[in-house]
């Protein structure tokens, strides 16, 4: 049983770190909706920018074991941008099929939790894979 929690372990922290965050960005988008008038795609922009600054810290140290230098950032930065994309036109799509159906806060919570089941384990396993790169070029360098 041990193993098994051992073997999960870093998916499971990378939920809660994500999970987190995720609470963070859409509390900042609802914020910047509601009190500056920011439509979905910008609002979820900068939530996400903020968001992931944070995400970046506690999982680099926390889920990948790396080291917070210029090599995470660029792994980081490269599928944080990818990640964006992907999550903005998921808001972008779901917002329009919506419609006005719903009201703007509850179409726009519906829409994030759409763009982060999408992109979540896609950028898991993107990240693992360039964090596992930088790590055994350190080590080639040691």
């Amino acid at each position: 049983m041990k193993q098994l929690i051992n073997r999960f372990l870093p998916i499971i922290k990378y939920i809660c770190f994500s999970g987190m965050t995720a609470v963070i960005e859409s509390v900042i988008s609802l914020l910047l909706i509601n009190f500056f008038g920011l439509s979905e795609v910008p609002a979820n922009t900068v939530g996400i920018i903020i968001g992931s600054i944070i995400h970046y810290l506690c999982v680099t140290r926390g889920v990948f074991n790396g080291k917070v230098n210029w090599k995470t950032v660029s792994v980081y930065v490269s599928t944080f941008i990818m990640g964006m994309l992907l999550q903005n036109f998921v808001v972008w799509g779901v917002v329009k099929l919506i419609g006005s159906s719903l009201n703007e806060n509850l179409r726009y919570l519906a829409a994030k939790a759409c763009s982060l089941a999408v992109s979540f384990f896609l950028m898991y396993f993107i990240r693992k894979l360039g964090y596992r790169m930088v790590s055994e070029s350190e080590n080639k360098e040691a």
